[in-house]
């Protein structure tokens, strides 16, 4: 280092805009909260029905996925790594 060089530079704009967005973030989270408390927002509760429907639906395309796949197994027609690659995804949709 030379004297009168500078150790580092701070970008003060970049931290500005995230804490805008922090504070976006906790204000909506604010809302959201004395939302729920109210007993929530019937749009929420139409969309977590939608998803949670979605979800199901997924989960039962994965489940009939897996059982063909394993009786293709059994015929030779399918892959060890086609079955466990829907084995995971399932387990992922079961989890959820």
């Amino acid at each position: 280092m030379k004297k009168g060089q500078s150790l580092l530079e701070l970008n003060v704009k970049d931290a500005s805009s995230q804490l805008a967005n922090a504070k976006s973030r906790l204000l909506r989270a604010q809302e959201d909260l004395r939302a729920a408390k109210a007993g929530g927002r019937t749009d929420d509760a139409a969309r977590v029905d939608g998803d949670l429907a979605k979800a199901i639906g997924d989960r039962d395309g994965l489940q009939r996925h897996h059982d063909s796949l394993v009786r293709l197994l059994a015929e030779g027609a399918a892959t060890k790594d086609e079955l466990a690659a829907n084995e995971l995804a399932l387990s992922k949709a079961q989890a959820k």
